[in-house]
């Protein structure tokens, strides 16, 4: 600041100086227009010109504009403007006494500049202006009130930007927190769902192998009560005594009706389950090995272990069709050698090992899937459990796992 003050006074008062004698005063035509040029200096509104002195080189006073303010410039400061270079302070300058006023002080700032000849580079005096505090001191609260408006007018904006920001955050964070908590409302619905569903497919499975066995029951007894009762109404009436020739051919016919009510009767036998109600696993398993033993007149080794415990009616059933399948398919493909059921609860689960000894070596097609096989895979699967049929070379072993409660088969939950 105080270099732009003194370039353009200093240039100003070299204007009016013109080309100077470096050993004579200032005549009166230059004087006066330095007063004129004082009195413009005084009058400005931001820096008003209180003091002007100029100074030859050697020190010599050419002109003061002032003479009652004592305050003089540093010969340092002198020296500084001699070689080109302003200088600058603020400083209290002494007013002398004028009438009843007294001495007093007055806060100045007093720039030290060179002054240059016209169309020169020499240096032909030096300048010293004392300038207002006041006015400097008005000028810079009026820059830095204009500093801290633009300051807090800049503050403003970035505050309410901000804000407008945060605004949108927050209303962005509580859409996407209400869109969240409708997701896991309609999670947790369609898990509710999931679990109804899978509790009623539970409840189908078991109503599934139940309606099968009394669908079983019902054909046993169509079986029974219709075409048994009518061939042996056909036995019954084929018996009557007749003549010799007609008598032999009448007891064929008798021998073949009789035959078929057999197999029917044998049928029958094995559609219609016994009742199983109240029974243990072991009193399940021993009433199929004893019924097998009737039916077949086989005999079968027994291996039961010393803990009993009871089981679900559907966990029942598939026990007992399993022992049954299995002794069945033992007798009628190894003549029932050495037959062995063995049956062992651990904890939750019952594990059934039948086995025969085999009557032919393997085949090449005993690889094949069959369907009483498959059957017997789908009934175990039925009620949560599991199945293997190993034929060997001498031997077949069929290995099943069944739980005790098939309520606690949960496929698909955690």
């Amino acid at each position: 600041m105080a270099t732009t003050l003194a370039g353009g006074d200093s240039h100003a008062i070299a204007s009016y100086l013109g080309d100077i004698d470096e050993t004579a005063p200032i005549d009166e035509q230059t004087r006066h227009l330095l007063d004129a040029y004082f009195q413009i200096g005084s009058d400005a509104e931001n820096s008003r010109l209180v003091q002007l002195r100029i100074r030859r080189l050697d020190g010599v006073l050419l002109y003061e504009a002032t003479p009652g303010i004592l305050d003089n410039a540093t010969q340092l400061e002198l020296d500084n403007a001699a070689k080109g270079m302003v200088s600058g302070s603020l400083a209290d300058v002494t007013i002398e006494p004028l009438g009843p006023f007294g001495a007093h002080t007055l806060p100045l700032l007093r720039i030290v500049a060179p002054i240059h000849r016209v169309n020169g580079s020499d240096i032909v005096a030096v300048a010293s202006l004392y300038y207002s505090g006041r006015s400097l001191v008005s000028s810079l609260d009026a820059v830095l009130r204009g500093v801290w408006a633009s300051v807090l007018a800049t503050g403003i904006s970035v505050a309410g930007a901000l804000y407008l920001f945060v605004l949108g955050l927050n209303r962005t964070v509580v859409r996407q927190k209400g869109q969240l908590s409708r997701n896991l409302g309609r999670s947790r619905a369609l898990t509710r769902e999931v679990h109804a569903l899978h509790e009623a497919s539970e409840r189908l499975r078991i109503d599934s192998i139940e309606a099968n066995e009394q669908l079983l029951a019902r054909v046993g007894s169509d079986i029974h009560d219709g075409p048994l009762q009518l061939l042996a109404l056909a036995i019954l009436r084929l018996s009557q005594p007749v003549g010799d020739e007609s008598r032999r051919d009448t007891k064929h016919a008798a021998a073949l009706t009789g035959d078929a009510m057999r197999e029917l009767r044998n049928i029958s036998t094995g559609l219609v389950l016994p009742e199983l109600a109240g029974l243990s696993v072991m009193q399940t398993v021993e009433l199929a090995v004893s019924r097998h033993e009737g039916i077949t007149g086989s005999s079968v080794k027994r291996d039961f272990s010393a803990e009993d415990a009871h089981a679900d009616t559907g966990v029942q059933i598939c026990a007992y069709r399993i022992v049954q399948e299995a002794l069945t398919n033992a007798f009628r493909h190894a003549k029932g050698l050495e037959q062995s059921v063995l049956v062992a609860i651990t904890g939750p689960t019952v594990k059934l090992t039948i086995s025969n000894r085999r009557a032919d070596p393997p085949s090449g097609g005993e690889d094949a899937p069959r369907l009483g096989l498959r059957g017997m895979q789908l009934r175990v699967e039925a009620v949560g459990g599991g199945v293997q049929v190993k034929m060997g070379s001498d031997q077949v072993v069929v290995v099943a796992q069944l739980p005790l409660s098939s309520v606690r088969v949960t496929r698909g939950q955690s």
